[in-house]
């Protein structure tokens, strides 16, 4: 499987919203057992990260759903996804998103 570039997205500072890794094409027969997100700030200075996540992953059949909130205004974050699946594999998704006043 190729990989693809890290996509971006915008995300108000006041919004609540979520942020989905998709693993359909990956998963074929398995499922995904459970999802770890990690978070890092790439641009800026938010030493506290992992304050963007809002409660943990839910896994909704072939997808991670991670909740995002907060932020710092101008700061980009790396959201990194980790699924295990039921084959044993595990598969990774990351997205980046940058915090912005609207």
């Amino acid at each position: 499987m190729a990989c693809t570039k890290t996509s971006t997205a915008c995300k108000d500072v006041q919004e609540t919203r979520p942020l989905i890794f998709d693993y359909t094409a990956a998963l074929a027969t398995a499922t995904i057992v459970s999802a770890t997100i990690e978070t890092a700030t790439i641009i800026g200075d938010d030493s506290a990260p992992e304050n963007l996540l809002d409660g943990p992953a839910n896994v909704e059949a072939a997808r991670v759903v991670q909740w995002l909130k907060d932020g710092t205004v101008g700061d980009t974050y790396s959201v990194r996804c980790v699924a295990l699946t039921s084959d044993g594999r595990e598969l990774v998704g990351a997205k980046n998103i940058e915090v912005v006043r609207r």
